[in-house]
């Protein structure tokens, strides 16, 4: 972990998503987390080198760049979160909370989803993600959200460090979820909020 940084978080909203979009979220994949099970998850994460490394951009996957997400779920029901740093934008978090969404996508109805958290490559390491990651978690508290869930892989070691040391808990994990990624393995992480604050 490098030094934080000083950074603001905003609300925003859908009207962001161009500008959202400009943040890369793609990463270089040289190890995996490993032999993980459902559960609290060990730190340090247990880990195994990838070769050869190769370049994972969830952006470039059909359906999934910031432009197509309306055709996906109705963007102006989600909550967008962005992090400023360093003279400009360097990150965000967008969270599903309406619950047919959730259904939709696939999810538990009951709690809302980590729809995407990104963070530019120049600002990797200094809290952001961290940051991003307790907002979202406060803006559902905040419409009285029972919990909070979030998809990654395990090829995304930063992804998963970052739900582990935030207290989340590994729900489920599916070697089947993606039959055109072979060997990418599917990590669901859950944190339950003990007091959901009271919706307004």
């Amino acid at each position: 972990m490098h030094t934080p940084v000083s950074v603001e978080i905003r609300r925003e909203d859908y009207h962001s998503l161009t500008d959202y979009a400009v943040v890369s979220i793609a990463y270089e994949v040289r190890e995996a987390v490993n032999a993980l099970t459902t559960g609290a998850a060990p730190l340090p994460l247990p880990r195994r080198v990838v070769t050869p490394a190769f370049r994972k951009d969830y952006d470039a996957i059909p359906g999934n760049h910031p432009d197509e997400w309306s055709t996906r779920f109705a963007v102006d029901r989600a909550h967008f979160i962005s992090a400023y740093s360093m003279g400009g934008r360097v990150g965000g978090a967008v969270v599903i909370v309406d619950p047919s969404d959730v259904a939709q996508l696939g999810g538990d109805p009951g709690y809302a989803l980590v729809w995407d958290l990104r963070v530019a490559p120049e600002a990797r390491g200094h809290g952001i993600g961290r940051a991003l990651l307790m907002a979202a978690e406060a803006s559902v508290q905040e419409i009285g959200g029972a919990g909070i869930v979030a998809e990654t892989q395990d090829v995304n070691v930063a992804a998963c460090q970052l739900y582990a040391r935030a207290g989340y808990v590994i729900t489920s994990i599916d070697s089947k979820a993606y039959p055109e990624l072979s060997g990418e393995l599917q990590i669901m992480w859950s944190k339950i909020f003990e007091f959901p604050l009271p919706s307004g």
